[in-house]
Formats: C-alpha cells, sequence, structure tokens
C-alpha cells in the first residue's frame, strides 16, 4: 500500500481534473466554485479569486447575489457529476470515517507544529 500522502496529491489531482472536464465549457475552476458555495454559506475567504466573483456580480459583502445564486444553481448539476463519481459505492458513513480521520490527522500535525 502507498503511504497517506500519494493518496491525498493523487486524489487532489483527479478531483481538479473532474472539476476541468465538468466544467470546461464554462470559465470558472473548482476554486470558484468553492469560493461560491462558502459564499452562500455566509463564510467567504479571503482568496485572490474572490475580486473575480465580485467583478461578475456574483459575490457582495461576503455573500452571493441573486445572479451568484443563479450561477451557483447553473453548476450544481455539474459538481453533483462529479461527486457522484467521487463517491462511487462508498457509503455515506465510510465517507464520513474518511474525513474525520483525515481532519484528525491534520489536527494532529497542527498540533504538533503550534
Amino acid at each position: 500500500m502507498k503511504p497517506i500522502g500519494y493518496y491525498l496529491k493523487h486524489l487532489d489531482t483527479l478531483i481538479n481534473q473532474s472539476f476541468d472536464r465538468a466544467l470546461s465549457d464554462t470559465d470558472l475552476t473548482r476554486r470558484h466554485w468553492q469560493l461560491l458555495n462558502e459564499a452562500r454559506n455566509g463564510t467567504l475567504p479571503d482568496d485572490p479569486l474572490v475580486p473575480d466573483l465580485v467583478n461578475r456580480g456574483w459575490v457582495a459583502e461576503g455573500t452571493l447575489t441573486p445572479a451568484g445564486e443563479a450561477a451557483f444553481a447553473a453548476t450544481q448539476t455539474r459538481v453533483d457529476t462529479v461527486r457522484t463519481a467521487l463517491m462511487g459505492d462508498l457509503t455515506v458513513e465510510e465517507y464520513t470515517a474518511t474525513v474525520a480521520t483525515l481532519a484528525k490527522m491534520a489536527a494532529n500535525l497542527e498540533k504538533a507544529h503550534s
């Protein structure tokens, strides 16, 4: 079995490639999608792509505008296709356990380096 770092990097590359294919006829990236989703949840971080979303009229004052909601909705089906492929035959429990394990590993390293 390869080490976890290999799988983390490999999976991240595959997710990016899947988003690139799903959004190929748009000028959006995976990071655009992540930021739209975060703005929708009211947790928009400081990111170099935020001004692009503001210029498109999709984000104002850290949250989605009506145009941003429309862009989010138009992209949702494409992202759902990527998520469905990613999940494959994983159960919700397996996914949740994997994410929880990764979060704990990240917290362990953060604690070790603080």
